[in-house]
C-alpha cells in the first residue's frame, strides 16, 4: 500500500506500507507488518512487536515502540521503546516537544 494523499483517519496498517503524505490522526503498526513513513503523522505511533517502521519524515506526538524502528527524520513527541529495538541516526530530530 502507498499512501500519496493526506488523510484525516487513524490509520492501522496491516501490510507493508508507504506513507508519502500528511496523516491526520494516530498510526498503529500490526505485528508482521511494515511501514516506511516519508510524510508526517500528526499524532502518535505504535510499532507493534514484531512489526518494523522506518522514520523518514516527521512524527508529531510520540512513538511507542514494540518492535523495529529506525528514525532518520524528527519525532517532535517522545520515544516509548518498551521491548523494541531502536536505531536513531546522528541526523534525526527526537523529543523536540518542550511542553
Amino acid at each position: 500500500m502507498i499512501l500519496d494523499n493526506d488523510l484525516e483517519v487513524d490509520l492501522v496498517v496491516e501490510e507493508e506500507a508507504t506513507i508519502n503524505s500528511i496523516i491526520i490522526g494516530n498510526v498503529s503498526v500490526k505485528n508482521n507488518s511494515s511501514l516506511q513513513l516519508y510524510g508526517t503523522v500528526t499524532k502518535n505511533l505504535d510499532i507493534e512487536s514484531g512489526s518494523k517502521a522506518f522514520v523518514f519524515g516527521c512524527v508529531n506526538g510520540n512513538i511507542t515502540n514494540n518492535g523495529e524502528l529506525e528514525i532518520y527524520g524528527e519525532v517532535v513527541g517522545a520515544l516509548i521503546d518498551h521491548t523494541g529495538n531502536a536505531f536513531i541516526s546522528r541526523k534525526a530530530v527526537v523529543g523536540t516537544n518542550k511542553e
